[in-house]
Parts: structure tokens; sequence; C-alpha cells
């Protein structure tokens, strides 16, 4: 266990965001804790059996129990406050430098939600910032083509040929404005997964990226070959 403090109501949201990103409707759940004890056994091993039977102790029963009830946060919040006086926990909670009597659970709670907002603000604000670039770089290209097709007619005079050579720059540069929204975007991604309980789903996602590393890297290969260049003598 690393050394870092562990709040066990934070451990309870993060188990309830892990949950919500696996399940997404209560009929694939089972009626057990599958999934809660795969979280806590590769999170807080130590802390499990503790967590289940608190969990139990309050009437909460499943995976879908934690992830499907909308007030599950102000029952965390119960569960924390009832602890108090449960020995055991409190004491095991202390080996892990928690002082459960010197939480205040509503205020945690609404500065733990306030940075989860602001997150999620930043990444929709990312999309949004992305899709204008796309629609932008849609009009450019629209643009382009119809100056090609002048072109290719042999109608444009002098002066519309630098115009086409501008937007075929502000084209591009239009594409890479597109990959620097798109990575600052996948940088939050990752952060608020890692953060609000989605980084084992996230792990799956890596691999997804190599395979498409991959993919591009054979695309590369056959735009070389088209072209009459040999990737190998590069």
């Amino acid at each position: 266990m690393e050394s870092q403090k562990h709040d066990l109501f934070f451990i309870l949201l993060k188990l309830k965001s892990y949950l919500i990103s696996l399940v997404d409707d209560p009929s694939q759940c089972s009626a057990d804790f599958e999934y809660t004890e795969e979280y806590l056994n590769r999170r807080f091993p130590e802390l499990k059996e503790s967590i289940i039977e608190l969990l139990v102790e309050n009437d909460i029963n499943s995976d879908c129990d934690i992830a499907f009830n909308p007030q599950m946060h102000q029952k965390f919040s119960q569960i924390i406050k009832n602890s108090n006086n449960q020995q055991n926990l409190a004491d095991m909670l202390y080996d892990f430098d928690i002082d459960i009597r010197e939480l205040n659970i509503d205020n945690e709670f609404e500065l733990y939600r306030s940075e989860r907002d602001k997150a999620l603000k930043e990444i929709v604000d990312l999309l949004l910032q992305l899709a204008r670039t796309w629609s932008s770089h849609q009009e450019l290209e629209s643009i382009v083509d119809q100056y090609f097709v002048l072109e290719e007619e042999e109608v444009l005079r002098s002066e519309e040929l630098s115009t086409l050579d501008n937007l075929a720059n502000s084209a591009s540069v239009s594409l890479r404005h597109i990959l620097v929204f798109t990575k600052k975007y996948l940088n939050n991604l990752i952060d608020y997964y890692f953060t609000y309980g989605g980084d084992l789903p996230l792990n799956d996602f890596v691999r997804d990226l190599e395979g498409i590393r991959q993919s591009i890297s054979v695309k590369y290969v056959e735009l070389f070959k088209k072209h009459g260049f040999d990737p190998g003598k590069m």
C-alpha cells in the first residue's frame, strides 16, 4: 500500500465511479460484489473485507446497489459517521493514517464534486473547441475545393492562385490545431479516469491505442510504397 493517506469516504466514492464506468445498465449487474471485490483487491486489499462487511451491515448488498442508487453518496456519508463507533475498522484505518473523527464529510464531498465537475467541464470545453475547429476546417476545405476546380479549368488569375495557396496553408494549420486539441483532450481524459475511478478500464484503452499506433505505421508504409519509396531504405 502506498504511504499516502486514504480517506474511506473517497474510497467509497471512487468505488462508485469505477462501477458506473463498467456497468451501463442494472441488468448487467450480478447480485453480489463481483466488481467491488475486484476493485478493492487491486487498490485496497488490506481494507477489502472490512469495507465489504461495512457495506452489508448497511444494507448494501451488490454492485448494483452502489452504482445505481442516486442517493448513495449520502448513505456513504452516514456510514462514515456511524463507523466512528466501530473500533475494528477505526483501528485498521488508523494504520493508514486516517482519523475518522476528523473527517468533515459534507465539505469533503463538496470539494470532491467541485473538482470533478471542473475537470469534466474542461473536457467538454475541449470537445467543443475540437468541434468548432473541425467545422472551420470543413469550410476551408470546401473553399479550397472550389478553387481547385477553377484551377483545373485554367481560369484562375494570379492573385487567385495566391489565395489558393494561402487557403491550402490555412487548412494544413487547421489540421495541426485539431491534433493539438485532440492531444489535450486525451491528456485530460486520462487524468479524469485516474482521479475519478476509471483507471482500470483505461488500461484496456491504452492497449487499443497501441493497436492504433501499429495501424498508423502500416498506413505510412503503404503510403511510401504507393509513391515509389522503399521505407526500409529511408
